[in-house]
């Protein structure tokens, strides 16, 4: 029983609560010790819940790691396909300025043509 893990209790008093109800020491000791073996596989050792803490912080780093270079591969993303809509937006609003200045000027030669006109009329 050198590797499985110790169990703090008071045995001594359990085997002699066992005695005080009819059974021999030998029994009590048995039963004891059948107890001990059994919950002592339930058990988790200071030194096992220390390996896996250090197991999830290991996980845990690994996982921070992969998270940023993620967020940063979508960041580089958008951001390229930020500039990429910001050149589309910009190329469609000159060509709607180029569209305006068309037709603005298309309606100032039409109304100086009909203020010529009625000027000669009159």
């Amino acid at each position: 029983m050198e590797d499985e893990p110790s169990l703090v209790l008071n045995t001594h008093r359990y085997v002699k609560q066992l005695m005080a109800v009819g059974m021999t020491e030998a029994q009590a000791e048995a039963q004891i010790e059948i107890f001990i073996h059994f919950i002592s596989d339930k058990l988790v050792t200071k030194q096992a819940l220390k390996e896996t803490e250090l197991l999830l912080k290991r996980d845990i780093k690994e996982l921070d790691v992969k998270l940023e270079t993620r967020i940063k591969e979508l960041d580089a993303k958008l951001e390229t396909r930020i500039k990429e809509l910001e050149t589309n937006l910009g190329s469609q609003i000159k060509l709607l300025e180029k569209e305006i200045i068309i037709k603005l000027g298309g309606m100032m030669v039409i109304g100086v043509t009909v203020l010529a006109a009625m000027i000669k009329f009159f």
